[in-house]
């Protein structure tokens, strides 16, 4: 199970399958396992293929990892 909320989404005036997101926070239900939960300030989400960016001050967590970044492509 895929997840995803956000502050604010802006859709693509050219292509309606984009989606801007900001304050994005995303969790990841895996079967049989832990969640995997992702935060970033900004994401772009693609509502055909579920493709997802996630931009400038991203975290992953799961269990007790923890990864930063600023470019996630998922």
């Amino acid at each position: 199970e895929y997840i995803i909320n956000a502050l604010t989404g802006e859709i693509d005036i050219d292509n309606s399958n984009i989606i801007y997101l900001t304050n994005v926070k995303a969790e990841i239900n895996l079967k049989d396992s832990n969640k995997v939960v992702i935060t970033s300030d900004f994401g772009k989400y693609n509502t055909t293929n579920f493709d997802t960016i996630f931009s400038k001050n991203v975290i992953i967590k799961y269990v007790e990892n923890t990864i930063t970044g600023d470019y996630l492509d998922f």
